[in-house]
């Protein structure tokens, strides 16, 4: 017998968990540099299009195959009817373990760089290169570092699901998200007030050129946009699972993805 599954409680509760969800990082780190690398204004317009129009359909696809499935990968596509469903959904699921591994590492460079940067304002010496590691060899330093910060922050995740959906997932997001988003403001209105800030925003949101639009830049603007917005069959079908039958997956979906957008364009004016 299946055992009820918890459901979203509030509107505002699923969008925070679900731009939680799409915004990390593809929209914070990943959006910049290949805005930087793949021609500016014109990678950030077709991105947009490519959210608009292709993006969204395909997110309200994995939401809606979660929701009437009440599974996650392993059990969602042989449930849905999809021949292999469950070695299809097997394959994912061990995508996404490598994934998070690679994650983990990140943001505990994250944790550790923000600790330095907290220690610096106290006058404390605290060098944030000490935990990546050398660029020929081994250095057991930089390795304790990144299993102590990646500890950190799988013990701090693992706390936060321990609370289930509402209290831990769903409460989390309401503040962390926001929050998130007013670290962006504040950032972005220290960065347009540096030199030479005017010809950067020129550069990234007025310099668009139909030449621009390459294949290449076409190609990634689409990779970039299923990056951000975490498509491909696993988080956003797990996280789908959970809605109740009355959530309205369009609207959530739209405001999602908008979400998302919006933060790798934050992310590239800071």
């Amino acid at each position: 017998m299946d055992r009820e599954r918890e459901t979203f409680v509030s509107g505002f509760g699923i969008v925070m968990a679900m731009i939680g969800a799409a915004v990390g990082l593809g929209a914070i780190w990943r959006f910049p540099y290949m805005v930087g690398r793949f021609g500016g204004a014109a990678f950030v317009l077709f991105y947009v299009l490519v959210v608009l129009f292709i993006g969204l359909p395909a997110l309200m696809t994995e939401w809606a195959l979660g929701r009437y499935t009440a599974r996650g990968p392993l059990g969602a596509y042989a449930k849905g009817g999809l021949p292999g469903g469950r070695i299809v959904g097997g394959f994912l699921f061990v995508i996404i373990l490598f994934a998070a591994g690679y994650y983990g590492n990140v943001v505990g460079w994250v944790l550790y760089h923000g600790l330095a940067e907290a220690a610096r304002g106290f006058g404390l010496r605290f060098d944030p290169a000490m935990i990546l590691p050398p660029a020929g060899g081994f250095k057991a330093a930089s390795l304790i570092r990144q299993l102590a910060m990646t500890g950190i922050v799988i013990f701090t995740c693992g706390l936060v699901i321990a609370k289930g959906l509402r209290r831990g997932i769903e409460r989390a997001s309401k503040w962390i998200m926001p929050s998130v988003f007013v670290i962006l403001l504040v950032l972005i209105l220290r960065a347009v007030t540096l030199e030479g800030a005017g010809r950067g925003l020129q550069w990234y949101l007025g310099s668009f050129r139909f030449e621009s639009l390459t294949p290449s830049v076409m190609a990634a603007a689409m990779g970039m946009a299923f990056f951000s917005m975490s498509l491909g069959g696993t988080f956003m079908v797990i996280y789908g699972s959970y809605l109740g039958k009355s959530s309205q997956i369009p609207r959530n979906a739209l405001i999602t993805g908008l979400g998302a957008s919006l933060a790798g364009i934050l992310a590239g004016l800071a």
